[in-house]
């Protein structure tokens, strides 16, 4: 979502992304067309920055989404608090939706599918691999798929096949 800082010129906030969605897209979605209108009739994915925002999205949300995908993705907010990639310039994220891998029976039952896959050569493997340790920690599972490549479309495409087959 953009926005502009004080001198004018245009930033991208990630952080505004998942207020936004609930409160402005899904509505909008759900008057327009027909859908299912429960957390069984959605999914959400997304891929690198878009994984951090379904993750905050998704956990802080559980009433909204049954299927969750994280394609070269990340339960962290890595971005939130860097000097390079946050372009708002503040304080590392708090990470507080991670607060439901806290209980790993209320993670079960709020999600039928939590999908996560990268790409070997990913340059952002060892988050992946460190966020490997922190689910196995909390004793949460998904289902887990390391594909050849790299953070790029030819692992986001077999991400999406595949993630699609196990919805609804």
């Amino acid at each position: 979502v953009q926005t502009k800082n004080a001198e004018g010129k245009r930033i991208v906030d990630h952080t505004i992304f998942p207020e936004y969605l609930i409160k402005d897209v899904i509505p909008y979605i759900e008057k327009k067309y027909r859908t299912i209108e429960n957390k069984d009739g959605r999914a959400m994915a997304g891929l690198s920055m878009g994984s951090i925002q379904t993750s905050i999205t998704a956990f802080e949300y559980p009433e909204y989404f049954s299927y969750i995908g994280l394609f070269s993705g990340f339960l962290r907010d890595f971005i939130q608090g860097d000097k390079i990639m946050d372009m708002v310039q503040r304080g590392k994220a708090s990470d507080k939706h991670l607060r439901i891998l806290d209980s790993k029976e209320t993670f079960k039952n709020n999600f039928k599918i939590f999908f996560r896959a990268m790409g070997e050569n990913d340059i952002f493997i060892q988050k992946f691999l460190e966020e490997d340790e922190l689910l196995s920690k909390k004793d949460i599972s998904c289902i887990r798929i390391i594909y050849e490549g790299g953070h790029d479309w030819n692992v986001w495409r077999r991400c999406i096949r595949d993630f699609a087959k196990l919805l609804f």
